[in-house]
């Protein structure tokens, strides 16, 4: 009697049970696409994220050169003396970012380019008034560093190439425009050239 009471559903659930062991076809490809998605999106934010700290170093140790500078030529009556070596070795930089080799030091960015400076101005080498600085920077850095206000210091900037010199404040679109335009390496990379007072 206990047979005949038995539902068919019940019976078929354990047959079913015993056969089905493991995902099936579609739902291992939707776990797949799942964790793809997943991936691209950490990835994204993790090249946002290095993108936006180097911006932020970059920008830091600009600031930090000229507000070096500035302190250390006061007494001085022009810029005559300086020049990379000078300002690796004041101390103003970060240790992470000088190396010295046969008493010459040097300033790496934290992209890893050079930072060069030297007096004068971009044109006049000999006016030693001024001073300049040159970073070479990725392409998506160029306009944040191309709008920096660095206030009555700032003579000219230049973008790209020596020729053209910016010498106020640009906008968020004139930067965008400028850095588009601007001579790069195969690479990307900006050569961005400040001439400071």
């Amino acid at each position: 009697m206990k047979n005949i009471l038995r539902s068919p559903f019940k019976t078929y659930h354990k047959v079913n049970n015993r056969l089905q062991k493991g995902l099936s076809l579609i739902e291992s490809a939707m776990v797949l696409a799942l964790s793809a998605v997943v991936i691209a999106g950490v990835v994204a934010y993790y090249q946002s994220a290095s993108s936006n700290e180097k911006s932020e170093q970059t920008i830091a140790m600009l600031t930090s050169v000229i507000s070096g500078v500035h302190s250390l030529y006061s007494s001085q009556s022009d810029y005559a003396s300086i020049d990379t070596s000078t300002i690796a070795k004041s101390g103003m930089i970060p240790a992470q970012f000088v190396s010295e080799k046969d008493n010459v030091a040097t300033i790496t960015d934290p992209g890893g380019h050079p930072v060069i400076i030297g007096p004068g101005t971009i044109n006049k080498p000999d006016d030693k008034q001024y001073w300049n600085i040159q970073f070479t920077v990725a392409h998506d850095l160029c306009p944040a560093l191309a709008r920096l206000n660095l206030g009555d210091s700032l003579v000219n900037m230049y973008i790209g190439d020596k020729n053209t010199a910016h010498g106020s404040k640009l906008t968020v679109s004139d930067a965008v425009q400028l850095c588009s335009a601007a001579a790069h390496d195969d690479n990307g990379f900006i050569d961005l050239y400040w001439v400071l007072r």
